[in-house]
């Protein structure tokens, strides 16, 4: 058992092996995986933690645009994506408005993305919103 499933029998871990070139696979999976347990669980908070961060080039050690577009489109009004990144070298306010930047163009309708800061890292945050016809 992985360490985060210890904070609470309510945490799903999709932990198979990532390859960046079997992405669409595996976001497959895990949008499965929602749609089934949505029976139980009426809200999730999605923690997605790449290893390098959100990047528009695809490779085996960060989530693309397209990868969050993807898991954003299978998420329900109410439900939280998280997004956990280390700084990137660079100056932080541009970092942080650059990423994002990145993160809300991938999403449809763009939600407000808020931020969490701490020492060397971030977290980014969307709520998916309801939706109205108005």
């Amino acid at each position: 058992m992985f360490s985060i499933q210890q904070l609470s029998p309510r945490i799903m871990c999709f932990l198979d092996a990532f390859h960046h070139k079997q992405s669409d696979s595996y976001f497959d999976q895990i949008k499965r995986a929602i749609e089934k347990s949505r029976r139980e669980v009426t809200k999730y908070v999605f923690f997605v933690d790449p290893d390098t961060g959100v990047r528009e080039k695809a490779g085996p050690e960060h989530v693309t645009p397209n990868q969050l577009a993807a898991l954003w489109e299978s998420l329900q009004p109410g439900d939280t994506l998280l997004i956990y990144q280390h700084y990137a070298r660079v100056e932080a306010p541009k970092w942080l408005s650059d990423q994002k930047s990145l993160i809300a163009r991938a999403m449809d309708p763009a939600p407000e993305i808020r931020d969490r800061r701490h020492s060397g890292v971030c977290f980014f945050i969307a709520d998916k919103p309801n939706h109205s016809c108005d």
